[in-house]
């Protein structure tokens, strides 16, 4: 297949860029989408493997404290569960650490009411190399171009006819394909609008990361003040905090975090690593494209892909939801 990418910034800045930079296997979702989580630790296998030159073993450490929401034993069952998945990720099972031993690992650790806790492994990736490299093989039989903003979708007589774009100088142009993929993230119900198709339905949740200067060789699992787990993601003299999840409404790239979030997220980190130096964070902020569900409960990390066929225009799909660790899943599938 010839194909043209058509990006409307750089390559990666949007959702992928403002992640944790994990290829995980959903632990935080696993005891409600466990499906989701054993395709994502399969597909971080994967890619690890494909690319290990941009993916590094990162080890986690989950200390536990007196009066916290989850107690040494329940931790240790969600631990054992996310273990079945541990050989498809390519990594050890988990293990319970004592006090002593958690703060011979990372001796920054508050002391006082420490029960003890557990280590586990993940993959970090380098998400901006590892767009790259997928940019740089779909070149192979394609083009991809940046800074080259869709305006306008033609269709006529139930088929996308051509699409025009816009690009950073303000020049135009026009393309034609037999088929059209609408794979814009949290922009893909805007996007479907330019075809008239309404068929794509979001909730939109923003993910606020506060950036700490911070050496730290291992990552961090605590809870928020509300409660929420979040972690502590090294990255070289940085460390990210977070990431929140609050109801979105808007334009995606109008996402902005506001003082509160970051001050909320180190303040919340200041519980466990008391020693953090006071001065004002940066902060990235990312959209997640969740699928709309209409029963209350927890949100799905599941991705949708719609074929437009059913609104009238029969060489149009899209494809959003889902995350970084399960895109060749999603990409197969389309």
């Amino acid at each position: 297949l010839r194909t043209l990418l058509l990006e409307k910034a750089e390559h990666g800045s949007g959702t992928t860029g403002a992640s944790s930079a994990l290829l995980h296997g959903g632990l935080r979702y696993l005891p409600y989408d466990a499906a989701t989580s054993a395709v994502s630790s399969r597909e971080a296998g994967i890619i690890r493997r494909r690319y290990p030159h941009l993916a590094g073993l990162r080890k986690f450490l989950w200390p536990v404290y007196r009066g916290g929401l989850f107690g040494l034993e329940t931790v240790e069952s969600l631990l054992e569960y996310y273990d079945i998945f541990s050989a498809s990720r390519g990594v050890g099972p988990h293990a319970r650490l004592t006090p002593k031993e958690l703060l011979g690992l990372e001796g920054r650790l508050e002391s006082r009411g420490l029960r003890g806790g557990f280590s586990f492994e993940e993959w970090a990736v380098d998400v901006h190399g590892l767009v790259s490299a997928l940019i740089q093989e779909g070149c192979r039989s394609g083009e991809a171009r940046n800074f080259s903003r869709v305006t306008r979708i033609v269709s006529r007589g139930g088929r996308v006819e051509e699409v025009e774009a816009v690009d950073s100088q303000g020049l135009e142009s026009s393309c034609r394909g037999r088929l059209v993929v609408n794979a814009t993230g949290p922009w893909a119900e805007e996007t479907a609008g330019l075809a008239g198709c309404r068929g794509v339905r979001l909730s939109l949740r923003q993910g606020t990361h506060a950036i700490i200067r911070l050496q730290a060789e291992h990552a961090l699992i605590f809870s928020e003040k509300k409660g929420r787990y979040i972690g502590l993601y090294p990255r070289g003299l940085e460390a990210w905090v977070g990431p929140t999840d609050t109801a979105f409404n808007g334009k995606p790239e109008d996402a902005r975090a506001t003082p509160e979030e970051a001050s909320r997220l180190v303040s919340s980190l200041r519980r466990i690593l008391p020693g953090l130096p006071d001065e004002e964070p940066a902060t990235a902020v990312g959209v997640r494209p969740i699928i709309r569900q209409w029963l209350p409960g927890p949100l799905s990390r599941d991705y949708g892909i719609y074929d437009h066929a059913e609104e009238g225009v029969d060489n149009f799909l899209t494809v959003t939801g889902g995350k970084l660790t399960i895109f060749r899943v999603m990409a197969e599938e389309v």
